[in-house]
């Protein structure tokens, strides 16, 4: 697992800041576009991703996940 993690490049996810909101004029019906800030995004902390953890971590976690997976395959009585 270590070293398929070595070659996989994980992007991170982008937080968007902003919007891009369309809406009709409700007297002329003339569809406009505004750009809407997200307060709420702004002082967001978010966890840590998965490329920001180690090679080998990364390959641990994936490895404890098929082993607790690994019951659905597996008939027990």
């Amino acid at each position: 697992m270590t070293a398929r993690h070595r070659t996989l490049t994980v992007p991170k996810p982008e937080i968007p800041r902003e919007i891009l909101r369309e809406a009709v004029e409700e007297n002329t019906g003339t569809k406009f576009t505004f750009r809407e800030p997200l307060e709420s995004a702004a002082a967001f902390v978010p966890d840590r991703h998965v490329s920001d953890l180690p090679v080998e971590q990364r390959g641990l976690a994936e490895l404890c996940l098929v082993l607790l997976n690994a019951n659905e395959f597996a008939y027990v009585y």
